[in-house]
């Protein structure tokens, strides 16, 4: 079980530290080459729809409706808008590749409960649903502003919303209610001994 645990947290550490590294020089590269990329969603019309006929005769049918740009020069400002949504994004995930190397490094020293996995987890809590929604904001935001600067295209310019970062924000929530209990449970019973 202890290499169990020692092998997630390393690989939690080492998670953090790789997004934190790639997330940082992906920042630095596209705002040095003066290059966004976004990822935008058709609009009224497909990007292209197809008809073709595959392997045994089967007719396949459909449309891309997603299409990933990369629009070179736009105004400084526009791109550092578009690069602070990818800053929070890799917030989120250094702060809970940290709360996982907390917790991993509780449970190898026997004390699972101890307030500060709590508080890391409740952290990670603030930091998934602060940053995460605003690196879904601050993108959408970003596209838009890229998109008007291009001019009129056929892309959407509705908010998409991601629900995962409020689902995983309140099921870390839980958890973190249920490690402040199980803390003030293990203060309780060193209290008896």
């Amino acid at each position: 079980m202890r290499i169990a645990i020692w092998l997630l947290s390393a690989a939690a550490l080492l998670y953090g530290l790789a997004v934190a590294v790639f997330g940082v020089v992906d920042i630095v590269v596209q705002l040095a080459s003066r290059v966004s990329i976004l990822t935008v969603e058709a609009g009224t019309v497909g990007f292209g729809d197809f008809t073709t006929v595959g392997e045994a005769g089967i007719s396949i049918q459909g449309s891309v409706d997603r299409a990933t740009l990369s629009v070179a020069n736009p105004p400084f400002a526009l791109q550092l808008l578009h690069q602070a949504s990818s800053v929070c994004t890799v917030l989120v995930h250094i702060a809970l590749a940290l709360a996982a190397v907390v917790l991993g490094r509780a449970l190898l020293r026997g004390r699972p409960f101890d307030a500060i996995v709590a508080r890391a987890l409740e952290i990670s809590v603030l930091t998934l649903l602060g940053f995460g929604l605003a690196a879904q904001v601050l993108d959408w935001v970003a596209d838009v502003a890229i998109l008007d600067y291009l001019g009129d295209f056929q892309f959407s310019r509705a908010f998409t919303f991601e629900p995962l970062v409020v689902t995983g924000a309140l099921a870390l929530a839980l958890v973190a209610v249920a490690f402040r209990a199980g803390a003030r449970m293990q203060r309780e019973n060193e209290g008896l001994i």
